[in-house]
């Protein structure tokens, strides 16, 4: 896995010395949450993500908090790469422990249209502009 995070962010400093990270597919139903977080930083904002009224809960063999309204979850254990760091803002790692929503993940596949709206993977695209998944198309050869 792969994320890039521009080294003006408040989350490189901490991505910076982290051995792991977490990366999560957030669902319809935090997309207030999300604009949220994306618009304020915490550079200014200490009390961001409390401020963002985003829920939290825990689940065993994990020691982040993980968001509420998530499809899915994966902790990833950095692997350090100092020259991708620097000069891309390219941070890689192995996905260690991954969790889905059996709404909508089971049977080793997404089923996102058939599990409830809120769960729908939402993409920021810009200026509180998103697309959320959910239409299924079959392609055979």
């Amino acid at each position: 896995m792969s994320v890039v995070v521009d080294s003006t962010h408040y989350s490189r400093k901490i991505l910076d010395k982290a051995e792991y990270f977490l990366l999560t597919v957030p669902g319809y139903g935090i997309r207030k949450e999300l604009l949220y977080l994306g618009s304020v930083s915490k550079n200014g904002n200490p009390n961001k993500i409390q401020d963002s009224g985003l829920k939290f809960f825990n689940i065993e063999g994990c020691d982040f908090p993980l968001p509420e309204g998530c499809a899915a979850w994966a902790l990833i254990k950095r692997i350090p790469e100092a020259h991708m760091e620097k000069n891309y803002d390219m941070f890689v790692g192995e996905i260690v422990k991954a969790w889905a929503d059996s709404r909508v993940f089971s049977d080793n596949h997404w089923h996102l249209e058939k599990g409830p709206e809120e769960l729908r993977s939402l993409h920021y695209v810009a200026g509180g502009h998103f697309y959320e998944i959910g239409k299924s198309v079959e392609v055979t050869l």
